[in-house]
């Protein structure tokens, strides 16, 4: 769904309702086609278009929205992955790429402005990568953390720390 169309951005308004719930039935934070199938197959075999999914065996396990029937029209995750395209400018310095560990307790703003401190302290991305994965541990993750981060200009590589005077 392209919500840039200013057309379907119009007709999804209509259609979209948001809720305070970030996480799928209350439980799974991401999306990913390979695993979670409690989250999948609510859509046994329909013979016709329309035919609505059968609820999970315990409904009570998930955090369902207020008013919500617990049935769903289609499996509540997907094989098929968004894609966003940005242009690379003279002026992005990295990309940062991390799982929902970090982001559980580090804003998007915040894991920026640290890991520009990083690098201008003169640690290399994997190194800065390191630091944003353990600062997301002190600070309470509950989750795994992945974090890789894609220096966008050539640097010669560093070591993972910088070196302290003598």
């Amino acid at each position: 769904m392209d919500l840039q169309d200013p057309v379907i951005r119009s007709m999804a308004s209509e259609q979209v309702k948001w809720t305070t719930i970030t996480r799928t039935c209350g439980e799974l934070s991401v999306s990913r086609a390979i695993g979670d199938r409690d989250f999948k197959g609510f859509t046994r075999r329909r013979m016709e278009a329309g035919t609505r999914g059968v609820p999970p065996e315990n409904p009570a396990l998930f955090l369902w929205p207020q008013n919500h029937s617990g049935e769903f029209y289609d499996d509540l995750l997907v094989a098929h992955p968004d894609f966003h395209e940005e242009e690379i400018t003279d002026e992005d310095q990295f990309l940062l790429l991390a799982c929902d560990g970090l982001w559980d307790v580090l804003s998007h703003g915040d894991a920026v402005k640290h890991t520009l401190e990083l690098l201008d302290q003169g640690l290399c991305a994997q190194g800065a990568a390191q630091q944003l994965c353990e600062l997301a541990t002190r600070l309470g993750t509950s989750d795994n953390v992945t974090v890789i981060i894609v220096s966008l200009h050539h640097h010669p590589p560093s070591p993972l720390m910088p070196r302290r005077a003598a």
